[in-house]
């Protein structure tokens, strides 16, 4: 499947996004996360430490895909960020990338054995013009269609950036 930028995110990041991310980028809490690696859930592939904290009844999904996105999917730490307005934006994708990246890694470190898909995405906050979000989920890719993790949407406010495990060979350069 390979790595997709949207139109919006090469223009933040360029055409590679990844040559410029290392484990510096990753926030300490999603460390932990990385680390604790990741688990099948009743046929679903969700993170350890992101499961154990998830309070959602799988039934009342309508496909595993969805239960995947649900559980995986996290806002990223902003709270240290100093920047404001669209300067949060790269910052906050950069974020995103390392962490996917780290933890797509896991998978294929651990030997995890399914193919794995992100979908790093930032977007404004709908109540609070000028401050922007960071977003991160998973799912595995023969579920991502059912996910919508598996595509790439083009608008004027819509960031992302999808990396699916195949491509996270190796650990971040440290830097």
């Amino acid at each position: 499947m390979g790595l997709i930028v949207s139109a919006r995110a090469r223009e933040i990041l360029g055409v590679n996004p990844m040559k410029e991310i290392s484990r510096a980028d990753l926030d300490r809490s999603r460390r932990r996360v990385v680390r604790d690696g990741w688990m099948l859930d009743d046929g679903a592939a969700v993170l350890v430490r992101f499961r154990k904290s998830y309070f959602g009844i799988r039934s009342s999904f309508p496909n595993i895909g969805t239960y995947e996105s649900a559980v995986n999917g996290r806002g990223m730490p902003d709270g240290n960020l100093v920047e404001s307005g669209f300067d949060r934006v790269p910052l906050l994708l950069k974020r995103g990338l390392a962490f996917s990246w780290q933890a797509l890694y896991a998978a294929n470190r651990d030997k995890f054995g399914i193919l794995l898909v992100s979908r790093v995405s930032v977007a404004p906050v709908m109540d609070s013009p000028g401050i922007h979000s960071g977003y991160v989920t998973f799912c595995s890719a023969a579920n991502s269609r059912e996910a919508g993790v598996g595509y790439a949407v083009d608008d004027d406010d819509f960031i992302q950036i999808i990396i699916s495990s195949d491509m996270a060979t190796n650990s971040l350069p440290r830097r």
